[in-house]
């Protein structure tokens, strides 16, 4: 292509496009000097365009050129860019254009020790394939002749125009590899603009703009953007001038402060992006409502540059300014919600009417809410039900907050099917009707869907999302290669950002089935996940939410991922836990979340799946908790890397060895950025350098206190307990060695996530096996204080579970626990896995959830147990001895020869079956390594691939996957053996497996021992307690500790007999059994030594006396409460707040340390006490404690101590106690503060000295409660009702008179009592030298049925007949159609069906009633009569011209009344139709039915779109086509009255610009004619177009033309006429052979006149030329012997005469004729004369003869 003429330059930029792509670059001036020479290829060579100043790889030379654009072309800075044509060179080596700077410290263009950036601007005009990048080379040695390596290389370019950069310094490196050599100095350096020269670059291009190479230390900050959410502010730091991001070179540290305040918090740096040239971060877990100020330093290695910058927000209030007031009662169409309210100031409220509202719309509806176009709109507290697609829809609205709602039941459930085709988005998945298309797929269903640009500030929280319809395929049915579809819990599609989603429970509900159930595709899904604006876009918070039930990610992140904070989440059971692919912009923040894999099969691909760069992700403190990799890289694909920073985080799972790091998904990508101090699996790091990768992690297992609840808090010395470092803004302030992961001690006793005024609920997470058929219970914890409202209640979330307690009130501290018993019923339940959930909310909106995991079992077990050394190994295994094993053996797989373990059983009752198997690893990480999977044969099937679902370096248990028949996936499934003798194959796959034990059995779970239990339970006790320890399994070894480490198979005690335990402890086992799972481990606490007894001391006064370090309970915080040695201290021991580092609490604050103190006052006592302390303060730093009675954290007092530095007493203001047990607790409010003594006295006089002697601790123990089963409730049959107390040998008593039982009072429980009626059960537990228990009361109210009607209630077209029942025996009914209320003696007696008005509605109420039992409750049903829906006919559509439309109803008698104007019809607002309507303009019919005493119709809504009549489009005659001749052409058009406008030079003829019809038009040459039609009140025609082609005559080989006259193109006449005659003289031969102008009367020109008949004959003509016309032609006289001959216009003619014979005649001279089409005329100049044939040569010689012949014509 080059090198080419200057002048070719613009027309070459015009053809590639770069003036417009160029139009966006932004071309200001660089801040600071450019060091290269020519970055703007301004001088270029003239011949070759090769730039000046740069070095161009020769063998690629000839690709490069500097081209122009369109210097007219807006926008276009450049006035010359870098066009490389790349080629395939047949290499992976890159060509470049390049250009070398020296270094020195004087007289070079770059210095030593400083920090560059290289940037350009690159594009590849379309294709996106990475052709183009900068890359920067560094040498060492004289005149830097040594190239230092790695070359810094920079992101690749894409289709459009991007800014690149790199950054680097030129500071001394170590060239070598002996780190005891000085480093060198870098001496030279060269900047190269790369492009690819394979095959993928062929006959591509990629262009370079602006080449900069810029000094660092010239930037500067520009002004702060600051963001706010509620917690959090988003911070936008631009810089001017170049940015080099990086330890070494630029970085910007944040810090912030409430407003007001003069002490600056630090926070996390800032990122630096390359692209925007700015840093980007975020100041995190912020109050809102609250000023904040916020700085930024920006820094160049260290040193600060430049003026920092400052600014100023306020984030978000938790309240609204309402002034918009919408209640909403219950419906069952959509609520569509168009409020715009204008700023903060004008808020809409929706919320119930009454107490609670509800929107269900079923599947008749898109959505059941449809937010359109809105503002400033609060959703409050409704339960919204159903939609086809969305529950919720908000397009382009902003500031909507969704609050407290219960949101379930939409999307479909469709009809499951497979499709292999390739291409298709899904292979397997669920689609609606028919036919199985890509069309049809069910997906991209949202609970709350969020789509728009303008779409943006949306709030959801505390909101309940749940079930719904139908539910996502797993990556199994996708064949692991096509994306799961289904519906998701949260979507956000192309949004605004700026989003908060906190505080919700998003859980899919049961999803126990492999074709129906519940199951989400994502919890929280990003869509359009590869643009910027995909997912949470930006300045977006997600915290505090349960996310559970996905077969793909918990939630995707993927898209801008500007400034993102997801932090406080608990993701439970989904594929891979968070995704963050691609992170586009950054940077994300994600901390303090609690990951715990598995989707519907139990497997987990990642607990972080990451990739794509350039946006950083930090991952802080997080807890993953997975079976497969915790953290896996390079996702993305392509040229994508993954950049990260983590720190704190703990990466583990159920089996040891779980919970892997793959840095690297292979060797095509790397991550990028700041990986350390993480706890990760020994030897359980996969990266290309992995020494380069977590140089600080901390290797090892956590001991969780329970993973199976959900408590991940680490035990003390667990693994990665306060082995983290300080992350500024996430770590607690005072805290300097924190604990990995995301909960620590300050935070336990909260439920986890963490949510403020919120019930807490124990345990998070239970598990119950049972079989089907029968029952079983989970028992419940839930704290509500009042704090969180007044009342709660609870929501199973299946019909199959029930609670003890439904509902109540909260309580105060110290009463706010109250137990829950959920009943599991397991009659009809599949068998398998039910992943379900308890919902608590109190009336202040508050929200908390516990998950519920049921696994259901055949109601039979069958099953074969065999161990792997038994089997028939055929190669490929050895059996190795293992005291490990069951058995003491195992077969481990080896590399090398194939072999397998054949087992053979017989079975005698046909049906489903698993196969189970104990398996390890060889390790130590068997995911990295691929020891992970088996080949399973059974009897004679095809082998099945048996991948493990978690395998470890620890013996567990793994189910096979096996594939049902009608599915083409790989799927947990059952194996369905008939009756008789079978056998399994387990085939090597992958070496390095282990095989223990085999089961074959029809429970799709491994045999598991039963969990031990310890009698007597923790608790405080007095004395020495023997504890025995059992488990249900028989032959079960149980292993215990008592020093806090977790008990395994070989770590504990093995349990002989009962354990003493003497001292406050806590006691940990399991029990185990071989080919048996090991049972779910058990713990509890018990503290010795018991309370400290009050006691009267004379003179009326009562008092307890105890040694600070003879606490009954210690809590720690972030510091902890310790023992010190102290010879002034009474007894030489003292307790202390340690470390002594500042830490204070200037509120008090209930996550600080604390002790505890139990004192039991007797009866007599007077309630007044005060406390009184010997404690000491070293300095006034700290000299005060809090100090509570029972936990009370609402009022706690505050003691100030002396900072004498010797002990000295301190007394309390007076605090009330009444008798009994009660907690004196002394809290930490400023570390470094010492007790030595605490006496609790009715005095208030202090002690003196040591003070009194300690109080003896005695008979302190109180019995627990007595528990019921069932618990109280609403029942229809009696109940058998068991009670049972926690505290062994204890008596109880019940009453069921209502009176309170005493230990003389009551009945003594013996056996289940029946409960046949009403009644109050009371009961009360006791056991001699214990505290009596507290009374445990319940109120079983047995009722009737209520009544049920047939059919149910609702709208009707006809009355109805209804039949009422109950299935309660006996019962009598009697109704209301009055709307007054029945009772037992009101009411009309049901004898026989209902008949109910056919013209009214009517609320039909009933109750049942029988002796014994309470009545039941009020059913309540109203039956309306509807009038049907007007129909219009014709219907809505688009017409031509006015339409008369009747409208109809096909009720008898019903009026009609409607609008056209767009409003919605009413009795007084519509038009009372009488006739057809008729409608000439595009018009919205809306129409209502009704009729007296019925319900008004719905109202029919038809667009009528009506359209002026369109003129026929024009005919053309003859059409268009190929003619010899010129053709005359008649243009006509049907409509009368038409105007016809047409054009023959190929434009389109409009009335304005074409030319008139008024006759027909001639076509003489080829020519596009088209025309058009107009007609006034109607529109236009369309354009009819056509080309006609009018043949020309071709050189012959000679370049001659030769025409014979008669075949001329056209004959134009005028006086004369040109005709045919017959001449046998004529060439050509038979009749009409020549051509002659008559009548021959004497009509003579003798000058030109173009107005004479003439001859044309179209020639095209290739190559232009001067040429003479030859005519052999005949004149009979001087009056008839010449015409005229001329080119197309007869501008120029010459005359040729004729002889008094047929001969040939030439013209006088020549005729310029260019190239191309022309026509060759013959005039008439005296008429009478003849022409035969006419030669068109550029030789003056004439023809002879009759000429050569005729030239071809076409």
């Amino acid at each position: 292509m080059f090198p080419c003429p200057d002048s070719d330059f613009r027309a070459h930029a015009r053809r590639v496009g770069l003036a417009a792509l160029l139009a966006g670059i932004a071309t200001t001036a660089a801040f600071g000097q450019n060091l290269l020479t020519n970055g703007d290829f301004s001088s270029f060579d003239s011949i070759t365009h090769l730039p000046n100043s740069w070095s161009v790889e020769s063998a690629s030379a000839s690709w490069v050129h500097v081209v122009q654009p369109d210097p007219t072309s807006p926008g276009s800075g450049y006035s010359q860019v870098l066009e490389i044509d790349t080629q395939n060179a047949g290499t992976s080596s890159l060509g470049y254009v390049s250009q070398s700077l020296n270094v020195a410290s004087s007289g070079a263009p770059l210095t030593p020790n400083n920090n560059y950036a290289a940037r350009v601007w690159v594009s590849e005009n379309g294709t996106s394939i990475g052709l183009g990048e900068v890359e920067v080379k560094r040498f060492t040695g004289s005149g830097g002749s040594t190239e230092f390596k790695p070359r810094i290389d920079s992101p690749h370019s894409g289709s459009t125009w991007t800014r690149i950069q790199v950054g680097f310094d030129t500071n001394p490196v170590d060239d070598d590899a002996d780190p005891g050599t000085p480093d060198v100095p870098i001496t030279r350096v060269e900047v190269l603009l790369r492009y690819k020269k394979d095959a993928t670059a062929d006959g591509k291009h990629v262009y370079f703009a602006g080449a900069e190479l810029l000094d660092g230390s010239n930037s500067t900050l520009g002004s702060l953007t600051l963001v706010p959410t509620f917690e959090s502010v988003g911070v936008y730091a631009p810089i001017n001038g170049a940015i080099v991001p990086g330890p070494t070179g630029h970085t910007v540290e944040l810090s912030y402060r409430p407003t007001g305040t003069t002490t600056w918090l630090p926070a996390l740096n800032a990122d630096g992006y390359t692209t925007e040239n700015e840093f980007r971060g975020s100041i995190l877990q912020l109050d809102a409502g609250q000023g904040y100020d916020v700085q930024a330093v920006l820094k160049l290695n260290g040193t600060t540059i430049g003026s920092a910058q400052t600014a100023s927000i306020t984030t978000w209030t938790d309240s609204e300014t309402v002034t918009n007031d919408r209640p909403i009662s219950s419906q069952s169409t959509t609520l569509t919600i168009t409020d715009a309210g204008a700023d903060d100031s004008h808020w809409t409220h929706y919320h119930p009417s009454g107490s609670s509202a509800t929107i269900d719309v079923g599947s008749t509806a898109d959505n059941a809410i449809y937010v359109n176009n809105a503002a400033y709109v609060v959703i409050d507290g409704l339960t919204i039900k159903g939609g086809k697609r969305k529950a919720i829809y908000i397009n382009n609205s902003h500031h909507i907050r969704i609050r407290n709602c219960d949101i379930s039941g939409w999307s479909e459930a469709g009809t499951f099917g497979q499709n292999t085709t390739s291409g298709y988005e899904v292979k397997y998945g669920y689609f609606t009707g028919s036919p199985f298309t890509k069309d049809n797929l069910i997906n991209l269903r949202g609970g709350i869907y969020v789509y728009g640009p303008g779409s943006y500030a949306i709030v959801i929280e505390r909101n309940l999302i749940h079930h719904p319809v139908g539910r996502s395929a797993s990556w199994a049915y996708s064949d692991n290669s096509n994306h799961p579809a289904g519906p998701s819990g949260i979507i956000l599609e192309t949004t605004g950002g700026n989003h908060v989603i906190r505080d919700n429970d998003i859980i899919a509900g049961d999803d126990n089935a492999i074709f129906g159930g519940h199951r989400f595709n994502d919890v929280i899904e990003g869509k359009e996940n590869g643009l910027t604006t995909g997912g949470p876009s930006l300045d977006t918070d997600i915290s505090g939410n349960v996310l559970s039930g996905s077969n793909d990610d918990g939630t995707e992140l993927d898209g801008g991922q500007k400034n993102i904070r997801y932090w406080n989440n608990w993701v439970e059971g989904t594929h891979s836990q968070i995704s963050t692919v691609p992170a586009l912009q950054g940077p994300s923040y994600i901390f303090k979340n609690i990951f715990v894999g598995g989707d519907e099969r139990g497997t987990t691909e990642d607990g972080f799946k990451l990739g794509g760069a350039p946006g950083i992700a930090h991952f802080i403190n997080n807890t993953v908790y997975t079976q497969n990799y915790a953290f896996s890289g390079g996702h993305s694909g392509g040229s994508f890397f993954t950049t990260i920073a983590t720190r704190n985080n703990l990466f583990t799972g159920p089996v040891v060895g779980n919970g892997l790091v793959k840095f690297d998904k292979s060797g095509a990508w790397s991550l990028l950025g700041d990986a350390d101090y993480d706890l990760i699996p020994v030897n359980g790091i996969n990266a290309i350098s992995p020494a380069t990768k977590e140089p600080n992690h901390v290797e090892g297992y956590p001991d969780f206190s329970d993973p199976d609840g959900r408590s991940f808090l680490l035990m003390p010395g667990s693994a990665g307990a306060a082995a983290g470092v300080v992350v500024p803004n996430v770590t607690p302030d005072g805290v300097s060695t924190p604990d990995m992961g995301a909960v620590d001690v300050a935070t336990s006793a909260s439920s986890f996530p963490l949510r403020a005024a919120t019930p807490d609920v124990f345990p998070l997470r239970s598990v119950v096996r049972l079989r089907t058929g029968t029952q079983s219970t989970a028992a419940l914890q839930l704290n509500a204080p009042t704090s969180t409202g007044s009342t709660w209640s609870a929501t199973p979330g299946e019909s199959w579970l029930s609670l003890s307690a439904a509902s109540g009130s909260t309580g105060s501290t110290g009463s706010s626990v109250q137990p829950i018993t959920c009943t599991i019923d397991a009659t009809g339940l599949t068998v398998g896995p039910h992943h379900t959930f308890i919902s608590f909310r109190t009336d202040q909106g508050a929200l908390r959830t516990a998950l519920l995991d049921v696994e259901v079992e055949p109601a039979t077990d069958i099953s074969f147990t065999m161990e792997a050394e038994d089997g028939l190994p055929s190669g490929g295994f050895a059996l190795v001895s293992d005291s490990s094993a069951s058995g003491g053996a195992y077969a481990h797989a080896y590399s090398g020869a194939s072999g397998s373990i054949r087992q053979d059983f017989t079975i005698a009752t046909a049906g489903d079956y698993y196969v189970h198997a104990r398996v390890r690893a060889d390790g130590p990480s068997a995911q990295l390594q691929n020891q992970n999977s088996f080949n399973l044969h059974v009897d004679n099937a095809t082998d099945l691939a048996w991948s493990f679902a978690g395998v470890g370096t620890d013996w567990s248990w793994d189910t096979a996957r096996v594939v049902p028949a009608t599915v083409t996936a790989d799927v947990t499934g059952p194996i369905n053996f008939a009756t008789g003798a079978h056998y399994i194959e387990i085939e090597k796959d992958s070496p390095g497996v282990q095989l223990d034990t085999i089961v074959v059995s029809n429970s799709p779970f491994p045999p598991r021992v039963a969990t031990p239990a310890f009698s007597p339970g923790g608790g405080t006790y007095t004395s020495t307690q023997s504890v025995t320890i059992t488990s249900a399994t028989s032959g079960a070894t149980i292993r215990y500790t008592t020093d806090g480490s977790a008990p395994t198979r070989t770590n504990g005690t093995i349990y002989t007999g009962a354990v003493n335990i003497g001292a406050t402890t806590l006691l940990r086992a399991i029990a185990y059994k071989d080919q048996m799972e090991d049972s779910k481990p058990l713990e509890d606490f018990y503290s010795l030594g018991g309370a400290f007894q009050m006691s009267d001391i004379g003179g009326g006064v009562y008092q307890a006396v105890a040694e600070a370090e003879n606490y009954t309970a210690k809590v720690d915080g972030t510091d902890s409460w310790s023992t010190v040695s102290d010879t002034n201290a009474s007894g030489g021991e003292r307790i202390d707040v340690t470390p002594d580092d500042g830490t204070a609490y200037a509120t008090f604050d209930s996550a600080a340390a604390h002790v505890d103190y139990m004192i039991n006052v007797p009866s007599g006592a007077p309630g007044s006490f005060y406390i009184h302390l010997r404690a000491l303060a070293a300095n006034s730093n700290a000299d005060s404690v809090y100090l509570s009675i029972d936990d009370d954290t609402t009022s706690p007092i505050q003691l100030n101590l002396d900072h004498t530095g010797a002990f000295t007493w301190r007394t309390s203001s007076a605090l009330s106690i009444g008798t009994g047990l009660h907690s004196v607790t002394v809290w930490e409010r400023e570390d470094g503060a010492a007790v030595d003594k605490l006496v609790v006295s009715s005095s208030s006089t202090p002690p003196t000295g040591t003070g009194p002697a300690e109080s003896s601790r005695s008979g302190t123990q109180q019995v627990a409660a007595p528990a019921f089963s069932p618990g109280e409730g609403v029942y229809f049959d009696s109940k058998s009702v068991t009670i049972t107390c926690a505290t062994s040998g204890a008596t109880i008593r019940y009453t069921t008179d209502g009176s309170a039982p005493t230990q003389t009072n009551g009945t003594i429980y013996s056996s289940a009592i029946s409960i046949a009626s009403p009644t109050a059960l009371r009961a009360i537990a006791y056991e001699s030298g214990l505290a009596d228990s507290d009374v445990t009361s319940a109120v079983y109210t047995i009722a009737t049925v209520e009544p049920a009607y047939s059919p149910v209630a609702g709208t009707y077209s006809t009355g109805q007949t209804v039949t009422i029942s109950t299935t309660t025996s006996g019962a009598a009914i009697r109704y209301t159609t009055d709307g007054s209320i029945p009772t037992s003696s009101t009411g009309t007696l049901y004898t026989g069906p209902v008949t109910l008005s056919s013209t009214a509605a009517t609320t039909l109420n009933a109750i049942a009633y029988v002796s014994g039992l309470a009545d039941s409750v009020v059913m309540s049903g109203t039956y309306s009569i509807q009038v049907a829906a007007p129909t219009f006919s014709p219907g809505a559509g688009t017409y031509a011209g006015t339409q008369s439309v009747t409208i109809s109803s096909a009720t008898s008698g019903a009026a009609i009344y409607y609008t056209t104007d767009g409003t919605t019809p009413t009795t007084t607002t519509g038009t009372l139709y009488t006739g057809a309507v008729s409608l000439g303009a595009t018009t919205t019919l809306k129409a209502i039915a009704t009729k007296s005493g019925w319900v008004n119709s719905t109202v029919t809504t038809g667009v009528f779109t009506i359209t002026a009549a369109q003129v026929a489009a024009p005919t053309f005659s003859p059409a268009a086509g190929t003619y010899d001749l010129a053709q005359s052409v008649t243009i006509s058009t049907t409509t009368g009255g038409a105007t016809i406008y047409y054009t023959t030079d190929g434009t389109t003829p409009t009335p304005s610009s074409g030319l008139t019809y008024t006759g027909p038009v001639t076509i003489a040459v080829p020519t596009t004619l088209k025309a058009m039609a107009a007609a006034a009140g109607m529109t236009d025609s369309t354009v009819t177009s056509g080309s006609y082609t009018i043949t020309a005559f071709q050189p012959d080989g000679n370049g001659d033309f030769v025409m014979e006259a008669e075949h001329d193109t056209s004959i134009v006449g005028s006086i004369d006429d040109w005709t045919a005659i017959t001449d046998s003289s004529a060439s050509g031969g038979g009749s009409n052979n020549a051509m002659q102008s008559l009548p021959n009367d004497g009509t003579a020109y003798a000058t030109f006149d173009s107005s004479a008949a003439h001859l044309d004959y179209l020639i095209n003509v290739p190559t232009g030329g001067n040429y003479y016309v030859h005519i052999r032609d005949y004149g009979a006289t001087s009056s008839d012997d010449s015409v005229y001959v001329s080119i197309d216009d007869g501008s120029t003619t010459q005359t040729v005469t004729a002889g008094r014979t047929l001969d040939w005649k030439s013209s006088p001279g020549t005729l310029a004729i260019a190239s191309g089409l022309h026509t060759v005329t013959v005039w008439d100049r005296e008429d009478g004369a003849e022409i035969d044939k006419i030669v068109v040569s550029t030789s003056s010689t004439p023809p002879t003869g009759t000429g050569p012949a005729e030239s071809a014509r076409y």
